[in-house]
C-alpha cells in the first residue's frame, strides 16, 4: 500500500472497552486526494486567515475535518442503512 493510503476500522465502545470492531474489509483513506482537496484556493484563504479552528472538507465516502490547533485530522464515514 502506497505511503499516501492508510487502512482503517471502525470500532463500537461502551466505556473505555472496545465491544465490537466494525465487520467485513478494512476502509481505506487515501491522503494524496485529501491534501489536494486542501490546495484549493478558498480552503488556502481560510487556512492563511485563520478565519476557523477547525476545516472540514466533504469527500466521496466522507466528511474529513482537520483542527489547525490540535492537528488532529478526523475521517466522519458517510454511512447509509
Amino acid at each position: 500500500m502506497g505511503a499516501d493510503l492508510f487502512e482503517y476500522k471502525f470500532v463500537i465502545k461502551e466505556g473505555r472497552n472496545v465491544a465490537r470492531w466494525e465487520e467485513g474489509h478494512n476502509h481505506i483513506f487515501d491522503m494524496s486526494r485529501f491534501t489536494e482537496l486542501m490546495k484549493q484556493p478558498n480552503i488556502l484563504k481560510e487556512i492563511q486567515e485563520s478565519s476557523y479552528d477547525v476545516i472540514e472538507i466533504m469527500m466521496d465516502k466522507e466528511k474529513v475535518a482537520f483542527n489547525r490547533k490540535t492537528k488532529e485530522l478526523i475521517v466522519q464515514p458517510n454511512w447509509q442503512v
